[in-house]
């Protein structure tokens, strides 16, 4: 069967367009994950489990929750750009 966009909406009505990544977002996904592996291990995208894409920030999210939610760290936040909108850290202090 295939899966293309119009298939994958009849097959579950509540997918819209809207919530499937586009190419440009793809594209922009794929530049922000070498620029940050390039930064070796002082990148903001170390120790992710999950990406996620915020269509209202126009913004990805790299969550670095364990075990289906616990937390210890806020996600990392990266523009489509690339600019760094907040580099996630320690929901805890010393």
């Amino acid at each position: 069967m295939s899966r293309t966009p119009a298939t994958l909406r009849a097959q579950n009505p509540l997918r819209s367009q809207s919530l499937l990544m586009k190419r440009e977002e793809i594209a922009a996904l794929i530049a922000i994950l070498q620029a940050q592996l390039a930064l070796g291990q002082e990148n903001v995208i170390v120790g992710s489990w999950k990406i996620g894409f915020d269509r209202r920030r126009q913004a990805f999210t790299f969550d670095k929750c364990e075990n289906d939610g616990y937390c210890e760290e806020r996600p990392a936040v990266v523009s489509l750009a690339g600019e760094i909108l907040d580099p996630g850290g320690p929901l805890f202090g010393d």
